[in-house]
């Protein structure tokens, strides 16, 4: 079968200079092997502005973006001319979660204008440049870089922006290379966008996209497992425990589809087939305090069970006694056996 087309979109959301949708466009092109795509401008949603600030939230319109996104389409790169922050930032330049194929760019604060200085057309292009060229980076899975000179470098303020370099450092050019000759029908694509809808709670799209995964590749334990979540988050028990089997299956040494068939027992009711799960788990383990602190924490929040998340949290805290949480937890259980003692 002919492989599809890898293609990025560039987005205006809102009015949008014709020169800076360039400059993005040419960015894009002149790093990654695709098939760069200009598409028709949109209004910027009125529930990302946040008048208190005059500013929108670039959390937001990456949500916005990703609604939009086609799943024939590798990546979609928003550009604006509005003013952006992210939370914990007074504002950004650009914005991208790394595990999405969704990124945004506002050219605002790119300006010379808004510093009160001369508009410089060749200082904008490389600015807008710049900016594509790292928000896209965090799409293909690359972190901030230690490397000074490197485009992925962390910035925060726009005399950093100019410092940089306009290109990716060896490693991180490599990252991109890996990641951006991927098919959007590659098993580890799919996965990944699979995981991007669950994080928005579109368990249904993620549900298909990891069945898609699974049958790309087969013989990938976390495939499995995560479909199998996902058919969990919907109410399909047996098919999620087909799935958790499936990935025991495959890699019998690992914990998770333990503790996940142990949940799908749990949650039918059969207590003693789930404590056998979770006993399994914790065998494969490779951090036990960290297992039976997440096992105490799912008696009690989500089982309701204090004598078993009791359990499990006190021999975590007996290796574990600066967690200060797991400390107000097994207090609270403490306070509900003392009620339970004076009701009788």
């Amino acid at each position: 079968m002919a492989s599809r087309r890898r293609v990025i979109q560039v987005l205006p959301l809102g009015q949008v200079r014709a020169l800076d949708l360039t400059a993005a466009w040419r960015a894009i092109r002149s790093r990654i092997d695709c098939d760069g795509e200009l598409v028709p401008p949109v209004f910027l949603p009125s529930h990302s502005f946040r008048s208190s600030r005059g500013q929108h939230d670039a959390d937001k319109l990456l949500d916005f973006l990703f609604e939009r996104l086609d799943p024939k389409v590798m990546r979609i790169i928003g550009v604006t001319a509005a003013d952006l922050f992210a939370e914990g930032r007074n504002f950004v330049f650009g914005y991208a979660h790394m595990r999405d194929r969704i990124a945004v760019v506002s050219t605002h604060r790119l300006r010379e204008l808004y510093w009160g200085r001369p508009d410089h057309e060749g200082l904008l292009g490389a600015r807008i440049d710049k900016a594509v060229a790292h928000e896209i980076g965090h799409t293909f899975h690359v972190p901030h870089c230690e490397n000074a000179t490197c485009v992925m470098h962390h910035v925060e303020f726009l005399w950093q922006l100019d410092e940089l370099g306009r290109d990716y450092c060896e490693g991180c050019a490599s990252m991109v290379s890996a990641a951006s000759c991927r098919g959007v029908d590659d098993p580890e694509t799919l996965f990944q966008l699979a995981g991007s809808y669950m994080r928005r709670h579109r368990l249904v799209r993620a549900v298909a996209t990891y069945a898609a995964a699974t049958e790309g590749a087969p013989g990938n334990p976390h495939y499995h497992n995560d479909h199998g979540v996902a058919l969990l988050a919907i109410g399909n028990r047996p098919g999620a425990a087909r799935a958790f089997q499936r990935a025991l299956e495959l890699s019998p040494g690992s914990p998770q589809p333990y503790y996940n068939l142990g949940i799908v027992c749990r949650e039918r009711g059969d207590v003693a087939s789930a404590d056998f799960f979770f006993g399994e788990a914790l065998k494969r383990e490779p951090d036990l305090p960290n297992g039976l602190r997440y096992l105490g924490i799912l008696h009690q929040d989500h089982f309701f069970d204090p004598i078993r998340a009791r359990h499990y949290l006190s021999r975590y805290q007996a290796v574990r006694r600066d967690d200060h949480e797991v400390a107000r937890r097994l207090c609270a259980l403490a306070g509900e056996d003392s009620d339970q003692v004076r009701g009788a």
